[in-house]
């Protein structure tokens, strides 16, 4: 019993008989037909690109409005400041951009601030001698 080795069932399997599968038929479209799929695709695209450069040309007027209206006032603070420049030189002043004539404005008060007007000194005692009469007036 042990030594009996029992053999593997196996089936006949029977040919049946193949079926081609039918691989989906590619529809193939007309010249015409692309141009239109195109044509429809390149108006959204176009669609929503002009409404994205209108959102932003929008965008960018209302900043340069602000950065106008706040370079006017920058103007206005600065006035009196650019009085004190001679008349020779407004006309090279003004060339200048709003940034530049602050940093000038700024770094002209500063060297004016280090100067500023030194003590009167005070005499030394030796040269405190008193003074002789010569002669008296009348």
């Amino acid at each position: 019993m042990a030594d009996e080795i029992n053999p593997i069932p196996t089936e006949t399997i029977e040919p049946t008989a193949v079926t081609p599968v039918k691989e989906k038929e590619e529809k193939k479209f007309s010249q015409s037909e692309l141009d239109k799929v195109v044509a429809e695709r390149l108006s959204r695209e176009k669609a929503s690109t002009k409404k994205i450069i209108d959102e932003f040309s929008t965008e960018k007027t209302n900043l340069e409005t602000t950065l106008k209206t706040y370079e006017d006032q920058i103007e206005k603070i600065l006035a009196p400041q650019l009085e004190d420049i001679p008349e020779e030189f407004q006309s090279l002043f003004n060339k200048l951009t709003l940034l530049e004539k602050i940093e000038w404005l700024a770094s002209r008060q500063s060297k004016t601030e280090k100067k500023g007007i030194p003590a009167t000194p005070k005499p030394k005692e030796a040269e405190t001698k008193p003074i002789k009469k010569i002669g008296t007036f009348i």
